[in-house]
């Protein structure tokens, strides 16, 4: 029987971008992370109508474009190619909206034999909002914030951008500290249900989080170029050794 694995992390493990060059027209396609949000503008909303037929209103036709995308993109990857991997990751994920979403998924399913968790990008941020007894995790790419309000309400992303920006002020330091405790709570939780772990590492910046991983800092300078911004096709042509790579370490272990 195939292990049950389950993937809690951020954007490098959606396959994030990966149909940009399909939707630009590029196959040489190199993106600059937040950037290309503001610039794919009617070619997103051309690419996604072209390749869907059902009728959909104007009101939300850009929120589907995006949902749309990132749903093709998943597939394309690594994740997708390891058997059992059910793949929560989302774009500005954080610790806290991991630990979240893991107890979310213990209360509708059965414990999973190992979970996935990956490192978080640097420019993101969680904060916790309670209203009207609900306790929203929010989590954010600071250089998108304001920019990114999802299914929140206006009071509750309003006082979610207040937080995050209350909270920078304490500075890079603070911000490494929290994200290690939550890191550590979220670890907690995984213990407490004797569920086994391992921490994905794609990024130089986040070896003070952990001291043991399975390090994908290779794979990700495979498509990092000098500018920091990613080569797309790289990019693509990444997911296959990743998922490899991975595999052999889960089976290893």
């Amino acid at each position: 029987m195939e292990n049950r694995v389950l993937l809690l992390g951020g954007c490098h493990h959606i396959g994030q971008h990966l149909l940009v060059p399909e939707i630009v027209g590029e196959d040489d396609c190199v993106v600059d992370g937040t950037q290309i949000v503001g610039r794919m503008g009617k070619k997103m909303m051309l690419w996604f109508l072209q390749n869907n037929k059902e009728k959909i209103d104007s009101d939300s036709v850009v929120r589907k474009a995006y949902a749309y995308k990132e749903q093709k993109e998943k597939l394309l990857a690594w994740p997708s190619q390891l058997e059992g991997c059910t793949n929560l990751a989302q774009g500005c994920e954080t610790y806290q909206g991991m630990h979240h979403k893991l107890r979310n998924y213990l209360l509708e399913n059965s414990k999973p034999d190992l979970v996935l968790i990956t490192d978080i990008g640097k420019q993101h941020r969680g904060v916790v909002i309670n209203s009207d007894k609900v306790k929203y995790v929010v989590s954010q790419d600071i250089a998108l914030l304001g920019r990114q309000k999802s299914s929140l309400t206006e009071d509750v992303y309003r006082k979610a951008v207040e937080k995050i920006k209350q909270q920078e002020k304490l500075g890079s330091e603070y911000q490494k500290r929290k994200a290690k405790r939550s890191y550590q709570m979220l670890v907690r939780v995984l213990k407490h249900h004797a569920i086994p772990y391992r921490l994905l590492l794609m990024q130089d910046y986040n070896r003070y989080i952990a001291d043991d991983y399975i390090d994908l800092n290779p794979y990700y300078k495979q498509y990092i170029d000098k500018n920091g911004d990613q080569v797309i096709s790289k990019k693509l042509q990444a997911q296959s050794d990743i998922a490899l790579y991975v595999k052999r370490q889960i089976d290893s272990a």
